[in-house]
């Protein structure tokens, strides 16, 4: 039931309103009634527009709203602040100057793009500590940030310039060269996804808050369009973000709420002098104000959820006996092992679901890697949320080892990892005796299997699953020189039987891994028509950099899947 603050709210039609509130006060849920309310006030769905930061934020939204109208045949605009810049261009796109069929690209397309021009790049000043995939990630990362704080190449090269002609020491100098050298490939970088038609994320902000500036008559019809504007997670819009949110309010009538956690922000942008907080009460000073002060959301299925992974009963303060405990772990692989093993003992003794634990992990990919590592290692179904999940799920990890291995039988961790996972399951302690062997005789894995086939101490078992690997491994090899990447993708997954494998696993997880498969195959897929004259190893060898890196694009928005254990990472 809503108390006095969230009914202003839901009532609130005309003017600016800020809302604040810490986590689980109800922000959203105001916001979801607020639609409601104006539905049944007589306003028209696709005349309310919905703006999240993130994707997970905009899909729970969107689907919350998309139920209540299950009936009116509408389509709300709900979505990212990127998602809607998007549409407007889509709807403008000669009026924006653009391609009219201009595509968007994730962050592994463009880091697929450079990766393919490196020797391009001007990078003289930047270490590669041969892993240029890693350090073209984090360039691509600093691209996105500046971009959100609407840095150009030209502004930010004329910052780094005054900053080497003030420098008094040799320090001081090689440092704003090197920054000089990043406007120069971010600009490149910039041109390189002109060249293609396309635009990033950072790209459709910019594009179409320019659109609005430049275009009167489309302002207008926008401010037109949309009676009125809601914005959720308010705490982490960038500049970007803010430009666009003002440029589609009307100014005659200034119906914009927005929510604010002031405790809640992630990321921090330098766009923004005084804050996103600040920058509302600037923009809009005869805003009104509402501050939210209960605690809506426990209780539901997310106290449930606590509840349940400490082993209480609903009725129990979360904060008594031992509800947080803390572990003192030696170094990370213990850390990861801990929380696994804890995980394992919960799950065993059915004091908690699998879809109702949690691990959030502070740097995505190396630590969510040694989790995954550890929960795989106990057969307990996990799924990956963040920063790098695609390259973290098993079943990816499977077929990537299987690409990896045969494109260079001398990869050790591949040949282990295919041997030990389906459809193979080699047993460890047959597995110990071919490494012992391939390290005696100095041979690759692949060969020391063959080896070790002639070996009297290998049970019967044994011998059959390795030389059902060997036939599967030498035909594939024998095809992988014939075939174009995305085909022999596709080929190998059929035929190493990892698509039949999840599809009997009867598994609540399957679907989703399927699709994942697929989407490896699509990887190949774009990968060739970038590179229509590329081999399947060259291919490897650029997925191989790309997951090593842990850049795969997307954030995820799903929630996880019934069944699985759950593991975020938050970057700041």
């Amino acid at each position: 039931m809503a108390d006095d603050a969230q009914r202003r709210v839901i009532g609130h039609r005309r003017g600016p309103l800020l809302v604040t509130g810490t986590a689980g006060s109800g922000r959203t849920e105001a916001l979801v009634r607020r639609f409601t309310s104006l539905s049944e006030d007589g306003v028209r769905a696709e005349r309310i527009l919905v703006a999240c930061r993130t994707r997970a934020g905009a899909a729970t939204l969107r689907d919350r709203i998309e139920t209540i109208l299950a009936q009116a045949h509408e389509e709300p605009w709900i979505g990212t602040h990127a998602e809607i810049a998007e549409r407007i261009l889509r709807e403008h796109p000669t009026e924006a100057g653009l391609d009219p069929f201009f595509t968007t690209v994730t962050a592994a397309d463009r880091l697929a793009i450079l990766l393919d021009r490196v020797d391009d790049l001007p990078l003289r000043r930047h270490e590669i500590r041969g892993n240029p995939a890693g350090l073209l990630a984090r360039l691509l990362r600093r691209i996105d940030l500046l971009k959100l704080e609407c840095v150009t190449p030209e502004r930010l090269r004329e910052w780094a310039m005054q900053r080497d002609r003030e420098a008094k020491r040799p320090a001081q100098r090689e440092r704003a060269r090197r920054e000089i050298e990043f406007a120069e490939l971010y600009a490149r970088h910039d041109s390189m996804i002109s060249e293609a038609g396309s635009l990033d994320e950072g790209d459709l902000l910019i594009e179409a808050e320019r659109l609005t500036s430049d275009r009167q008559d489309i302002a207008e019809e926008l401010h037109a369009r949309f009676e009125h504007v809601m914005v959720d997670e308010l705490e982490e819009a960038a500049p970007a973000h803010m430009r666009l949110m003002a440029a589609l309010v009307s100014p005659d009538r200034e119906s914009i709420v927005a929510t604010h956690d002031a405790e809640g922000a992630i990321r921090r942008f330098r766009g923004a002098s005084e804050g996103s907080l600040e920058w509302f009460r600037s923009a809009y000073p005869a805003a009104e104000e509402v501050e939210l002060l209960g605690q809506h959301r426990f209780g539901s299925e997310v106290g449930s959820a606590v509840h349940a992974l400490l082993g209480e009963s609903p009725g129990s303060a979360a904060s008594d006996g031992d509800a947080v405990r803390f572990w003192r772990c030696e170094g990370e692989r213990a850390q990861a092992q801990a929380a696994a093993r804890e995980i394992e003992g919960r799950l065993s003794a059915g004091e908690a679901l699998a879809e109702r634990v949690c691990v959030i992990v502070g740097s995505g990919w190396r630590q969510g890697r040694l989790v995954a590592a550890a929960l795989e290692e106990r057969n307990v179904p996990f799924r990956v949320a963040g920063d790098a999940s695609f390259f973290a799920r098993p079943e990816v990890r499977d077929a990537l080892a299987w690409l990896r291995m045969l494109a260079d039988p001398f990869d050790a961790a591949a040949v282990v990892r295919a041997l030990t996972r389906p459809p193979v399951d080699l047993r460890s302690a047959d597995l110990a005796r071919v490494t012992t062997i391939a390290r005696r005789r100095k041979l690759d894995m692949v060969t020391a299997l063959d080896a070790a086939l002639e070996s009297p101490q290998l049970m019967p078992e044994a011998r059959d699953r390795i030389q059902a690997f060997l036939r599967l491994q030498r035909s594939a090899a024998a095809a992988m020189e014939a075939m174009r990447p995305d085909v022999f993708v596709r080929r190998l997954i059929e035929r190493v039987g990892m698509r039949r494998h999840r599809l009997f696993a009867a598994t609540p997880e399957t679907a989703e891994r399927l699709v994942n498969l697929s989407r490896l195959a699509e990887l190949a897929a774009d990968w060739s028509r970038r590179v229509p004259r590329g081999s399947v190893r060259d291919f490897v060898r650029h997925l191989a950099a790309v997951a090593e890196a842990g850049e795969v694009g997307a954030e995820e928005v799903d929630p996880p899947a019934p069944g699985a254990t759950s593991w975020p990472s938050r970057r700041r």
